[in-house]
């Protein structure tokens, strides 16, 4: 059985996620930039290993060695310890399902921990899943990316659509999430924090992290680098990404790209070309947006489904909102 450790010294903060929630920005911006005196940020090979580990659970070895990077950290440095990793939370474009697999782990080796989970608005996240989806794999329509035919969200049945990734737009379990880990470490020792919250008061969330690494205040070092990453604008995507046309029946399901296709081939460079071309050339002359979630009324369906959900995470979120108000 694989050993446990406590964090009575040093004491450990774990941010889980989800992607696409300002993380870049925290970890860049926030956490790197905290006193390294009183706090061990991402260290290495942990981090690293960890990472390697949520996506590959039976590999004994792997396991060993994250179990000795355990021991070597939590033994030999006496600081806090900052875990940030959004992949704690599950896998993005799999419904988070294997969000419950990683709390076991994470609760094996960390046995106490106060844990930091931002959310973000179901209908924006998985837009802006969709964007990431884009720029980084094979261009296609919104409607295959969310399984949306027929007027309405379909299940997931395939890891690809005519190469695209694509999601279970009704599966997301942000609220069964932020449920399993209050379980796990106490509700007083998970902070949930909206996405939308952090858009709107920087500054309040901030305080509020500072809360929770139990700290007076913490810097944040603002540089141009957080401003990067700027999705394609919604003209690009429909000039130049497939997004003008959504299908009426679901594209054939189709097979990982191999490693040969992924460097060499003419169709995939020529997609790199395009993204260049969007991201140095076209959205800086003319970056006109809009929402694409608006056709077809995708998005009053989606708020529909989640708006019980997310009434639940409106009044876990604002105790932390509130505290911050009464303070300043």
């Amino acid at each position: 059985m694989a050993a446990a450790y406590s964090t009575m010294a040093p004491q450990i903060y774990i941010h889980i996620g989800l992607h696409k929630t300002a993380t870049r920005f925290l970890q860049r911006s926030v956490f790197a930039h905290l006193d390294r005196k009183a706090f061990n940020h991402n260290p290495q090979p942990l981090t690293d290993l960890l990472y390697r580990h949520l996506r590959n659970p039976d590999d004994q070895s792997l396991k060993q060695r994250f179990d000795d990077a355990c021991a070597s950290v939590l033994q030999q440095d006496t600081r806090k310890l900052l875990i940030s990793l959004p992949d704690i939370s599950g896998d993005m474009y799999n419904s988070h399902d294997n969000a419950w697999q990683n709390l076991e782990l994470i609760k094996t080796k960390f046995t106490q921990a106060r844990i930091l989970y931002f959310v973000r608005n179901q209908a924006d996240w998985l837009l802006s899943a969709y964007r990431q989806s884009i720029q980084k794999g094979v261009f296609g329509p919104l409607e295959v990316f969310l399984n949306f035919y027929d007027g309405d969200f379909k299940p997931k049945t395939a890891q690809r659509r005519g190469g695209m990734r694509n999601v279970d737009a009704r599966g997301l379990k942000l609220w069964a999430i932020y449920q399993a880990y209050a379980e796990a470490y106490g509700a007083d020792n998970v902070y949930l924090i909206r996405y939308e919250d952090f858009r709107a008061n920087r500054d309040a969330v901030v305080r509020c992290l500072a809360e929770w690494l139990q700290v007076p205040s913490i810097p944040v070092h603002r540089d141009g680098k957080t401003r990067h990453n700027r999705s394609f604008s919604a003209l690009a995507i429909r000039l130049f990404c497939g997004g003008r046309t959504p299908p009426k029946s679901p594209p054939k399901a189709a097979d990982r790209l191999s490693a040969w296709q992924k460097t060499y081939s003419p169709v995939r460079l020529l997609r790199n070309l395009r993204r260049v071309f969007i991201r140095k050339v076209f959205d800086r002359i003319i970056y006109k947006d809009w929402d694409l979630l608006a056709r077809n009324g995708m998005r009053e369906t989606l708020e529909r489904h989640y708006q019980d959900e997310n009434k639940l995470i409106a009044q876990a979120a604002r105790q932390c909102a509130v505290s911050q108000q009464e303070k300043t």
